[in-house]
Formats: structure tokens, sequence, C-alpha cells
């Protein structure tokens, strides 16, 4: 992580998320901070994330959050704002609850199979104030819904298998975020697909995402299914 920015947590969220583009207000930023409490109050059980403080927020606040600017500069109007996303694996709720928060219009599904996990996410849900999010405890196989997008974080690899199971997530026409760091790792998992013949009816693009005082390299994986695909 950068060694630069606000040394005030409030300060170095909000500054952030300015540099991302977003204006957040006085009671998304109460949200924000309620949600890192939680994670604060759960994280000696739980093991939830390997950070605190301002690490916390750059690595996985501001992180998380600069999907969808990307997600818009590439596709638009295609970003659901008012569809469906699911966060797949949530685990500590990244990125599906600062995307809640941030975006109040769409509807965010986490989907955990842990069920201490999922007992963390709703107890978050509850205490910041979520009615656009809900949690589904289950792996990915059971989960039945249709998402617009569908995003990951700690799914690890892309897999052919983690690939087909996204197949019916986000059904045709939707698309995948994935979060990655190094170029050379994401195009090794693109030509995994290729080889296994599984990236037919799909059109990938690797984003380059700048997060604030981040000092990493850090992409989206982007995955769009063709609405003609099988």
């Amino acid at each position: 992580m950068a060694d630069h920015g606000p040394t005030d947590g409030g300060e170095l969220l909000r500054v952030g998320l300015e540099r991302l583009g977003y204006a957040p207000t006085a009671g998304q930023l109460a949200q924000l901070d309620r949600f890192l409490r939680e994670i604060d109050l759960w994280n000696p059980r739980l093991k939830l994330v390997a950070a605190a403080g301002a690490e916390l927020i750059v690595r996985h606040v501001l992180d998380s959050l600069a999907g969808p600017p990307a997600i818009r500069r590439l596709h638009g109007s295609r970003w659901p704002s008012r569809g469906r996303i699911t966060d797949l694996g949530s685990g500590a709720g990244f990125p599906g609850i600062p995307i809640a928060i941030m975006e109040p219009d769409t509807r965010v599904d986490l989907v955990e199979r842990s069920a201490r996990r999922a007992g963390f996410l709703r107890n978050a849900i509850a205490a910041v104030g979520l009615p656009n999010a809900g949690v589904y405890e289950c792996p990915l196989e059971g989960y039945g819904e249709a998402a617009d997008l569908a995003v990951y974080r700690a799914l690890g690899p892309l897999t052919p298998q983690l690939l087909g199971s996204m197949r019916r997530i986000v059904g045709d026409g939707g698309l995948i975020a994935a979060y990655k760091g190094r170029r050379a790792r994401i195009e090794s998992e693109l030509e995994e697909l290729r080889r296994a013949g599984v990236e037919r009816g799909f059109t990938p693009w690797i984003v380059p995402v700048d997060v604030p005082f981040l000092d990493e390299e850090r992409h989206l994986l982007l995955i769009a299914r063709h609405a003609t695909a099988a």
C-alpha cells in the first residue's frame, strides 16, 4: 500500500471515494464507517480480513468501489443501476456491501456458503441499514436467481469449472466482473479457459483499475455473456 494520503480514516475514505468519482453523502459515509466497525468487532473471531485501519479502507473498501466506475466507463448504460448484482463468495462483504451502500437503487445479493460468515453478513446488513441487500447462504450451485452482473474478489482463479457455474447465474447478456491483480496472471487464466474451450459465448476485457492510495497492479476481468450463447 502507498504511504501517502490522509491519516484520518474518515478523511482517507472520503478523499478516496471522491477520486473514484463518487460524491458520498454524510449518510453513506456513516454507513461505510458502521460497516468497518462491524468488521473490527467480528474479525477476531471469524478472521474475515487480514487488514485494519487505513489498510482495510484502501485494500478492501476503495478497491471494491473502484469496480463500478470502471464498468460504467466500458459499458455505460449496461451497468445495472436498477438491476441485480450478485457478489459470489462474499465472505466479509467485499465488494457487495460497499457497492450496496453507494448504489442504493441496485439490488445486491451476497452469496456465501459459510454459515458463520453468512451470519456476519446478515448482522452487518442490519447494522448498516441496507434494504437493497440480502444474504444467500449456499454454494454457487445453490443460488437460483438471475443476475445482471456477477462480481467476486475471493474465489481464486477463474477456472473452467467456475466459469461454468457462473454461466447459469449471469444468463444471456449478463456480465461477470472479477477483481484481480497482475495482468500476466489474468492472461494465464484466460489461456486456460481457451484451452478448455469454455470461453465460447463470452467476450473478455482486462481493464486496468486505479485504486486510490494503493501502489499495486489492479485490474478487472470483465466477461460478457453473449445473448445468443447456448
